[in-house]
């Protein structure tokens, strides 16, 4: 500080100055006038006592120096400094306070006040004020002083005020570019707000500043890659200095991202390439998740396979497997995979109870698939009860376990704020269960809930065809195409509406768009190849499509179906037969893949196999009820009597 500076000036003055005047002649005994040395020594004195331990004869002097010179903050400085080593926080905060008034001018004075008082703080908002004050007044006189940036960033932080904390950390970094504590404190307070396009510029800048920062590019990368800017994070890593490129760290990253742009192929050339040098479990794991991509399962199913005999407690390992085993119509074994991981983790410690509640709702999410509601429910108690991550997953799983048993008032009452689920799909989800219950106005009051413009507006629909209300859902779905005609899900979901309402030929209208756009979105292959299967339209060109379809997703058990039922409307019994059985052993809780079954044993004139395949049907509640009971009656009569 300036003025301290100039203090210790004196001190020196003093001490060399001393021993000559006591060596001179005796001074004229008339009394001398004051003068302004005479604080000033005082001070300086003052001050060396204090920092020789000497604190009570320091507080003398300084109290004289401080009573001689009214007007000098810089005292009152020094006092209060000592009272906060002696423990004395009133005289010190009095001190402090005195100082700042007189010094309001005086940057120097206003920052060592403003230090004074967050050393007494103690949880006193009152101090935490008047340092605020001060260090803002400071910065109007130097608006780039980086102790007073640092210090309000931190004190407006503390308050909650993001905004004004980031305008101070903002300052600091262009005040010292060089300042990595400072452009760490604005990265994390970016990402805390949101602002994730602001930290990757932060980032860039600071890459630019020093391009061989492994942790700035590393950062960088996956900064991006977190905002879903996988190919700007690709750039980022191939732009690496040559010695950085080699790295695991950069390679493994780039072989992902590479795989998130969709460039599967350079990412599995990549991932070979790194596995060539050396093993390494996790990127055997990733490997398995190519091979899985490009539709080679087998190959995908013996490397999972061969890393859980490595690994048998390995939970990502295991999940992974379980997914595999049910895509490959290995059910059971999906489930009881899941269920020896649960009770491994369940046994260990609470670090592997977060670990624990991931299998134990991949385990659920499989036995809603096969409408097993009563198993589901047990396993999502424990998730429904606990505040985690997977809180607002179990609860829908739960809601449509509730509902599959037929008990929509349970879900409904179930589905409160304390659900672990954000407004909008609180609401929209409680909107579904009271349209299924047939009361109206509560469930636009609930859609009223919903935010406004295309966000909303598509929630609304999606509530809408969830309930089987498409004639509904039809108006919102064609605005929203209208201002967002690139959009090939909301063209599949107006598609899919026009169908279920009796629409054909507006539903192939639209289908056929969608796949003049986008020729391999599997979804639509399969929905336009079964209508016209339903219909006993286009077959041969219905089996292309949900061939292609089941070529691109090669273990969706509904394309199953699907084939198995163009095949049995073309009169291939054989085939007809084999893709419905796989199809049923995929989905064993779905009524309609079993009625479809017992048509094709029927028309086989398998008939003790068929009655079976109705029985299951009625019995999962098919929704074709009554005619599943006439055919079931049917073959029943055509059967010899046992």
């Amino acid at each position: 500080m300036v003025r301290r500076t100039l203090s210790t000036a004196l001190l020196l003055l003093v001490i060399v100055v001393t021993p000559c005047v006591a060596a001179a002649p005796a001074a004229p005994a008339d009394p001398a006038p004051p003068t302004a040395a005479a604080p000033a020594a005082a001070f300086a004195v003052g001050r060396m006592l204090a920092l020789e331990g000497q604190y009570a004869e320091a507080l003398s002097l300084l109290q004289k120096a401080a009573e001689a010179a009214p007007a000098d903050p810089y005292p009152h400085l020094e006092l209060a400094a000592i009272e906060l080593r002696m423990g004395h926080a009133d005289e010190a905060e009095k001190q402090a306070r005195q100082a700042i008034a007189l010094g309001a001018k005086d940057a120097d004075v206003l920052r060592a006040g403003a230090e004074d008082l967050l050393a007494l703080l103690d949880g006193r908002p009152d101090l935490l004020s008047e340092a605020r004050t001060a260090l803002e007044a400071l910065l109007a006189l130097r608006p780039e002083d980086p102790d007073a940036l640092q210090a309000l960033g931190r004190i407006y932080l503390a308050a909650g005020d993001q905004q004004h904390a980031e305008e101070m950390f903002r300052r600091l970094v262009a005040a010292v570019p060089d300042a990595r504590q400072a452009t760490t404190q604005l990265l994390r307070l970016l990402m805390q707000r949101g602002k994730k396009a602001d930290a990757a510029a932060l980032l860039r800048d600071q890459l630019l500043r020093e391009p061989d920062s492994l942790e700035t590019r590393l950062a960088l990368a996956d900064l991006l890659s977190d905002s879903d800017d996988h190919t700007g994070s690709v750039a980022v890593l191939r732009d690496a200095p040559a010695e950085q490129e080699p790295l695991p760290d950069v390679q493994r990253r780039l072989a992902f991202e590479l795989y998130r742009t969709g460039d599967v192929a350079a990412a599995s050339a990549l991932v070979n390439r790194l596995l060539a040098a050396g093993p390494d479990l996790r990127l055997r794991l990733f490997r398995a998740l190519l091979l899985e991509e490009q539709g080679k399962d087998a190959e995908a199913l013996k490397e999972l396979e061969g890393l859980h005999a490595e690994l048998p407690r390995d939970p990502e390992v295991g999940l992974s497997l379980a997914r595999m085993l049910a895509r490959e119509e290995k059910r059971n074994e999906a489930r009881q995979l899941l269920a020896e991981l649960l009770a491994n983790l369940t046994a260990g410690g609470p670090e592997q109870q977060a670990v624990a509640d991931r299998v134990r709702l991949e385990l659920a999410q499989l036995l809603v698939e096969e409408q097993r509601w009563t198993e589901v429910l047990p396993l999502l108690d424990k998730l429904v009860a606990a505040e985690g991550s997977t809180k607002p997953t179990a609860t829908l799983l739960r809601v449509d376990a509730l509902v599959g048993l037929g008990n929509k008032e349970q879900a409904l009452a179930e589905l409160v704020p304390g659900s672990g689920l954000p407004a909008a799909a609180l609401a929209s989800k409680r909107a579904e269960v009271l349209l299924s219950l047939g009361r109206e106005a509560e469930a636009a009051a609930e859609l009223a809930k919903l935010p406004g413009g295309a966000e909303g507006k598509a929630r609304a629909a999606d509530v809408y065809q969830r309930a089987g209300r498409h004639a509904q859902a039809i108006p919102l779905l064609l605005e929203l195409l209208a201002g967002d005609p690139e959009s090939t899900d909301l063209r599949f979901r107006l598609g899919a509406a026009y169908e279920r309402t009796g629409k054909a030929p507006e539903a192939v209208a639209t289908f056929q768009e969608l796949l003049r756009r986008a020729p391999d979105y599997h979804m639509a292959l399969n929905y336009l190849g079964y209508m016209w299967a339903e219909k006993g339209q286009n077959l041969p060109e219905a089996l292309k499509l949900v061939q292609r379809a089941l070529e691109l997703d090669p273990g969706n058990a509904a394309y199953v179906d699907s084939l198995g039922w163009v095949y049995f409307r073309l009169g291939e019994l054989p085939q007809a037969i084999e893709q419905l059985q796989r199809a049923a052993r995929l989905l064993p809780g779905d009524g309609t893949v079993q009625e479809h079954l017992g048509d094709a044993l029927r028309a086989a004139g398998k008939m003790p196999e068929a009655l079976t395949a109705y029985r299951r049907a009625l019995a999962l509640g098919d929704d074709n009820a009554s005619e599943v009971q006439r055919k079931l009656e049917d073959v029943e009569r055509g059967l010899p009597r046992q």
